[in-house]
């Protein structure tokens, strides 16, 4: 019932993603393939899964943003509705999948009229096996990315999905408040430095985002542990118990050592294929591989001063990518936690360099066509 349910939502979101549906449930069907991969893996190794479900078991807590929430809301169907570990994972499998539609809509909108290789290299991205493994288990990855892929697809239009937007703040907040803050702070500097915005739209859209920011900020300063800063030594010192934290997992490379710059190539391109140690780690080295070129291709294309599809959002949507991708990098010294928790901004990145990438030509069939596999 939870899976028929899960499929039932994902294609009602796709009508409001004006998605097709045959593309809707073949990526449900894509993405709940790889979180039954993540619930054998769970069962045959150390996974945070296991232990949400446990304590969802015998939670009497309340609901505190950050783990506490995933308890709470695990609690609620294994606690009091009987949901198996199973039915666990595909209630969170069925969150992902939603992140995963609105991330399809979003490369749908970037291809749209351009050369058969680059709507190819759309649905590439979009079954890239890392997407649906990491957002298909018991946790925090499913909604996080669920609300990322949100705020993607709500900053392409952000007048008419306001409330969509807003979803994606709260659903942020819930599990990951200090991200929530830097979304709220790229939705007031994507207000500020946009263009096209009347004047009265703009000081009322930027007052009520700074209100929000003087709402979420300091509670997402301490729940991050910086609620009690007063300098930037504090800050250093917070920095480095955050690396300290993050040391154990498996991820296999230090970066707490490594310049800034080096740790924020580490952290979003490795490992490589020849560092890979395990399974899990070759097919994200393979991945990385990928997001290279990816990379390489829209340096290129920035150099030549190719314009951006829905210029007009360019500034929302790379403040949000930029200020994780820092952040991550700088207090996460673990690459296993890295391969996932950067979920929660590649899909924008993939967005940016899919608009760069290829010329828009009217006489070609619309990506509606390629989604279709025509």
């Amino acid at each position: 019932m939870v899976f028929l349910f899960g499929g039932l939502a994902a294609l009602l979101f796709a009508k409001t993603l004006r998605l097709p549906q045959r593309s809707a449930l073949f990526l449900y069907l894509w993405h709940t393939t790889f979180s039954m991969v993540y619930l054998w893996y769970s069962l045959n190794t150390v996974a945070d899964a296991t232990i949400y479900y446990d304590q969802s078991l015998s939670h009497t807590g309340g609901m505190m943003p950050g783990t506490g929430f995933v308890y709470f809301f695990t609690a609620i169907f294994t606690k009091y509705l009987g949901l198996s570990y199973l039915g666990g994972f595909l209630v969170y499998n069925s969150i992902g999948a939603l992140g995963l539609l609105a991330f399809a809509a979003v490369v749908r909108s970037a291809v749209e009229g351009k050369p058969r290789v680059i709507r190819f290299v759309g649905w590439g991205a979009l079954l890239l096996p890392s997407v649906s493994f990491w957002s298909g288990a018991i946790g925090k990855d499913a909604i996080s990315f669920f609300s990322a892929c949100l705020f993607l697809w709500s900053g392409l239009q952000v007048r008419g999905r306001a409330g969509w937007m807003g979803l994606a703040v709260v659903a942020m907040l819930l599990v990951r408040p200090h991200m929530a803050a830097v979304m709220v702070a790229a939705i007031v500097g994507g207000i500020v430095f946009s263009r096209g915005i009347k004047l009265t739209l703009r000081v009322f859209l930027a007052t009520v985002g700074i209100v929000s920011a003087i709402a979420i900020v300091p509670f997402a300063l301490e729940y991050s542990g910086l609620g009690e800063a007063e300098g930037a030594a504090d800050i250093a010192d917070y920095v480095e118990r955050r690396q300290g934290y993050n040391q154990d997992g498996g991820g296999g490379i230090d970066i707490s050592t490594m310049s800034p710059p080096m740790q924020l190539l580490t952290y979003l391109y490795r490992p490589l294929p020849f560092e890979a140690h395990s399974a899990t780690a070759l097919a994200a080295s393979i991945e990385n591989v990928a997001l290279i070129v990816l990379t390489l291709a829209m340096l290129r294309a920035v150099v030549s001063r190719r314009r951006v599809k829905d210029a007009h959002t360019n500034w929302m949507l790379w403040m949000y990518a930029g200020g994780s991708w820092l952040i991550l990098a700088v207090t996460t010294a673990n690459l296993g936690i890295a391969a996932r928790q950067k979920w929660m901004f590649v899909p924008i990145l993939l967005y940016l360099a899919l608009s760069l990438l290829g010329r828009t030509k009217p006489s070609m069939r619309s990506a509606r066509t390629a989604f279709r596999g025509r």
